[in-house]
């Protein structure tokens, strides 16, 4: 074989190893990054289950009538309907700027956890 044939195939092999070097890495970090997502969602969904169990507050809508009772923590989740001043929810978790929350008929949705319009009284 001549020395330009050798140094050729030197080349391509370390252009294979490399190349798989790199999938191999790529994969290592794809598999991490699913675990981690599955995991997540498995905690999320345990805490979900012990706050509906157990609920441990309930939201009075106290201040002021017609807070949103949406179907996510969005101001542009679907309109599910306006909460009558007064009306009690049970919390299931908050969620930054929201409380997930179902009412006396079982429907779960999203209130704003803005004080001035909800307040969280303790059972």
């Amino acid at each position: 074989m001549s020395k330009g044939k050798l140094i050729r195939a030197a080349i391509g092999l370390i252009i294979v190893v490399a190349l798989g070097i790199v999938v191999l890495n790529w994969y290592k970090d794809f598999k991490a990054a699913s675990v981690a997502a599955r995991a997540a969602k498995a905690v999320q969904a345990s805490v979900e289950a012990s706050a509906a169990a157990t609920p441990t507050a309930t939201v009075g809508v106290t201040k002021i009538g017609g807070v949103n009772f949406r179907s996510k923590p969005s101001s542009s989740g679907k309109l599910i309907r306006a909460l009558k001043r007064g009306e009690k929810l049970t919390v299931l978790l908050k969620d930054g700027k929201w409380y997930k929350v179902k009412d006396k008929k079982g429907k779960t949705g999203w209130v704003t956890a803005d004080s001035e319009a909800v307040m969280v009284e303790s059972r």
